[in-house]
């Protein structure tokens, strides 16, 4: 399967599967409709997640629309991808929370290699170190099955200009493994 200029092969995606959530949705509404098997649309707005969103099913797509910011307040990632393949992540920025995060996206943590056939990609994702107040991480995303997936137009942002001051990242170093 390849994409022509013209999408012969793009898939379409029917809007009565997707879940288009609002900054006010806590995680576990959202992972409850991704448990459902619907995709996810992230409204323009700031996620304070107290846990991950799990993208747990193959051929999952996860849209942000605007400014959609996922900040992990616990300490996890703000996004888990588990064992699966074909999973599109595009327009979000994924912002470090206050807590130390070992990473802010997470891909298979048992050395899973994915598939060729139907690769991961992340489209327009932001990496946010530091924002508006202190925010701590080690690493970005590490990614374990780096053969298949491919990582478009991606930004690491070291630091926002506050209303008054520029905040720093509190770690020693900041990983991206591939």
């Amino acid at each position: 399967m390849s994409v022509t200029s013209n999408w012969e092969y793009a898939d379409e995606v029917d809007f009565s599967e997707v879940y288009v959530a609002s900054p006010t949705d806590t995680a576990a509404k959202i992972n409850a409709k991704l448990a459902e098997g619907l995709h996810l649309v992230l409204q323009p707005g700031i996620y304070r997640l107290e846990e991950s969103i799990k993208l747990n099913k193959s051929h999952y797509v996860v849209l942000g629309l605007g400014m959609a910011t996922l900040i992990p307040m616990n300490g996890t990632p703000a996004i888990e991808v588990g064992d699966v393949y074909d999973v599109r992540i595009a327009g979000v920025i994924l912002e470090a929370g206050v807590k130390p995060s070992e990473t802010l996206l997470k891909f298979s943590d048992k050395g899973y290699e994915g598939s060729s056939d139907y690769p991961s990609s992340l489209n327009d994702v932001t990496h946010a170190l530091a924002g508006t107040t202190p925010h701590q991480m080690s690493t970005c995303a590490p990614l374990s099955f780096w053969k298949s997936i491919q990582v478009m137009l991606s930004w690491i942002i070291f630091g926002f200009q506050g209303p008054t001051e520029t905040t720093t990242v509190r770690s020693k170093t900041v990983k991206i493994r591939f």
